[in-house]
This record gives structure tokens, C-alpha cells and sequence, in this order.
């Protein structure tokens, strides 16, 4: 018998909650994109329901949390999957897809004109889910999807007041599609995607723009997914959603501490997980819009997390995991001592490439893990909760 001990939190003590606030005004997406110029997230494109994709945009207010339509973008630039930005009071839309064409377009808006105008295009293939952040006066590009290429490592800079491109660097940690990026103290970060072998990634990178070079900062605690949100607020990271390699959708919300390079997991998103969502903050609340469920049923809800750089109190407690019989044939037991009730525990199964088999919920403190349809060989056994993940080997006989 294989027996570890790790530390198990409760639920958050102090403030932090969810509050559902005005639903997206328009037909239920995911996939869109959204910037944030002064106080107001503007929000639009994506997959409606109905199966096509949009062009139309709105502003939500996130004074008095109400959503108001402003200029579409113009007729037949309609898109998923494009990257949003903004700088200098302008917010800017870049490729993304329309039906079986990747596009290389960049348009950007003006508020006070409440109009869109055609910019510099990429002097590249099209793309979509590409990693985006901004720098100074520098938006930055990494990775996507061509038609060609199920995931790409380039590296592009569109300069805003130049309305120019260079290309950069190649992102040195292989090709990445729809990871999630920010920027923070003229840092870059880039967390999540899939590479060119459709392999999910679960790493947290760090772009020095002024050296041009990526380092790996840390390492999620949890499996790799894609589809999901990275956000800003003061000096800490906060990841909220997406969808994992065995397409369970995400309610866990996570946030980095630059400065300490500690991962804290908040309180999970209500109801149900969700990906492909358009969230924004600003700078104390964070807000997610939208996205599709995993019944595949598109949604309109908004979603604010208040409070959501106060700092979480856990009383700790310390359950004891066992797994027997080591090595087995057909059945692998788990048990879990003095859990806490109010826990979201999950399992992974990893085969000796680091693949991931297969993933369920803990409901209750004992689980069978059925063995009888892998293969002879050593695995890997993961089990994480909003805090930690511990590993295990165990021999299929």
C-alpha cells in the first residue's frame, strides 16, 4: 500500500464570492474577444448559436455593470477566435476565423468616433487563437493555428504608433493554440495551449521583451487546457476556466503571485464549468462573459468575482490518500481520509509519456479505478484539489 499525506484546504473565510450581474446582451457565443478601454470592456464577435459566426460588439460599464451596443465591425468581417487589445484609448481586433478562412487583418476602434478602421494587416498567414499582450505601445502575438498547422510557434509585434509588424523570435518552448496571455511590469506571460501535437500544456512562461527571450516561471498546479482566461490585477495572474485534453470544462479559478511565485486557488465559478468565455477586470473585480458549457450550449451570463485580490484564510487539515493493491490487475483502490466535504478533488491517470488517460471527480473516500483496458506498464497517478497535486506510481500487471 501507497500511502502520502498533503494538505487540503477549506473554503475562503473572508469576502471573496460570485455575483451574477446583466447577461451579454445578444445571442449566446463563445469563442469572441474583448478589450478594455477606461472603465468599459468591449466585448463581441465569436460563434452564435445557429452555428455562424458575428461581427457585432458591446460595451459593458463596469461602474454601473450594464451593457449598451456600440458599432459593429463592418459587414463581412464577421470572426471566432480573434485576439482583442487595447493601448491609448483604442481597442484593436486581430485575425481569427470566418468559416474555412484564417485571417491576418487588424482593425482597431475609436471610442469617441464610435467607428472602426482598417490597420496594417500581418505580413504573414493567417490565424486564430493566437496569445496576446501588450507592452508599452507594443502588442504582441504568439502561436495560433494556420491552415496549415495545427498550432505555430511565431512570435509577432505590431507597433501601434507605427502601425507596423516585426516578426520576433520564435517562442522557444515549442507551438502553442489557444493559450492565454497578459502582461504585468513590462513582463509578458503566456500560460496553457496545445502544441503541434495536440499535447495540452500547463506551463506559466515569462517574456522579456527588451532581450527578446522566454523563461519558464512555473508550472500550474493542475492538467494543461486550452480555452481558457489569464488576467492582470496588480502583481498577481489569475487563470479562470477552459477545457482540459479529455474535454472536462473548468470551474476553477487560480491566481499567481508574482512576487512570491505562490499559485492560490479563489472560489470556483458557480453552476457549472465553462470555456471560451471573454473575461476582463478592473483592477479589483474580475468579469466573464459568455462562453459554452460542456453540453456544448452556448451562454449569455455575465459573472463577477469581487474582492478578488484579498487574501484567502485556509484552516488547514492534512487527509491521508492510499492507493492498493501496488502493483494491480484489474481494480485500483483509493481512499481518502478526513477530507474536507466541500472539496473538489479530481484524478488523472498518465501513461508513461505523460499523456493523460483518464480524469473523474472524487465524490466520495473510496474509488475504484478501473485498470482492465490499459495496457501492461508503470503509471502515473495525480490527485488534485484546489490547492495541491500529488503524484504516484503504480504497476498495471
Amino acid at each position: 500500500m501507497l500511502t502520502i499525506c498533503f494538505v487540503f484546504s477549506c473554503l475562503a473565510l473572508n469576502a471573496q464570492s460570485w455575483i451574477q450581474v446583466a447577461d451579454f446582451p445578444a445571442e449566446e457565443r463563445d469563442d469572441g474577444t474583448s478589450f478594455i478601454i477606461g472603465s468599459k470592456a468591449y466585448c463581441g464577435t465569436g460563434f452564435k448559436v445557429g452555428w455562424s459566426a458575428t461581427r457585432d460588439f458591446y460595451a459593458f460599464d463596469m461602474n454601473s455593470e450594464t451593457w449598451s451596443a456600440i458599432a459593429a465591425m463592418p459587414a463581412g468581417k464577421e470572426r471566432q477566435y480573434a485576439s482583442g487589445f487595447s493601448n491609448n484609448n483604442k481597442g484593436f481586433v486581430f485575425g481569427g476565423l470566418k468559416g474555412n478562412n484564417y485571417l491576418n487583418d487588424l482593425w482597431m476602434y475609436d471610442p469617441s468616433q464610435n467607428e472602426w478602421k482598417e490597420k496594417t494587416s500581418l505580413p504573414s498567414m493567417g490565424r486564430r487563437g493566437c496569445i496576446s499582450f501588450v507592452i508599452d505601445n507594443i502588442a504582441y502575438f504568439i502561436g495560433g493555428r494556420t491552415m496549415n498547422d495545427l498550432a505555430i510557434n511565431e512570435v509577432w509585434a505590431y507597433d501601434m504608433s507605427a502601425d507596423s509588424w516585426q516578426q520576433k523570435s520564435d517562442f522557444p518552448f515549442g507551438a502553442r493554440y489557444r493559450g492565454s496571455g497578459a502582461a504585468s511590469n513590462d513582463k509578458g506571460y503566456l500560460i496553457f495551449g496545445t502544441d503541434e501535437n495536440e499535447h495540452f500544456h500547463n506551463e506559466l512562461y515569462e517574456y522579456n521583451p527588451s532581450a527578446d527571450t522566454w523563461s519558464l516561471l512555473s508550472v500550474f498546479p493542475g492538467n494543461g487546457r486550452t480555452h481558457s482566461s489569464l488576467n492582470r490585477l496588480s502583481n498577481k495572474l489569475v487563470v479562470m476556466g477552459g477545457m482540459d485534453s479529455i474535454s472536462n470544462y473548468a470551474d476553477d479559478i487560480w491566481r499567481y503571485n508574482l512576487d512570491l511565485s505562490t499559485w492560490e486557488a479563489l472560489d470556483v465559478l458557480p453552476a457549472i464549468g465553462r470555456r471560451g468565455g471573454m473575461s476582463f477586470n478592473d483592477g479589483t473585480s474580475l468579469f466573464y462573459a459568455a462562453g459554452i458549457d460542456p453540453q456544448n450550449i452556448r451562454l449569455k451570463e455575465t459573472w463577477k468575482y469581487v474582492n478578488a485580490l484579498s487574501t484567502h484564510q485556509f484552516p488547514e487539515q492534512k487527509p491521508i490518500v492510499k492507493i492498493y493493491p501496488n502493483p494491480s490487475n484489474d481494480i485500483l483502490n483509493l481512499e481518502l481520509e478526513n477530507c474536507s466535504s466541500h472539496q473538489k478533488i479530481v484524478f488523472s491517470v498518465l501513461d508513461c509519456l505523460g499523456k493523460e488517460i483518464l480524469q473523474e471527480e472524487i465524490t466520495q473516500s473510496k474509488t475504484q479505478i478501473v485498470l482492465s483496458g490499459l495496457p501492461k506498464g508503470i503509471y502515473t497517478l495525480n490527485i488534485l484539489n484546489r490547492e495541491h497535486t500529488n503524484q504516484m506510481k503504480f504497476v498495471k500487471l
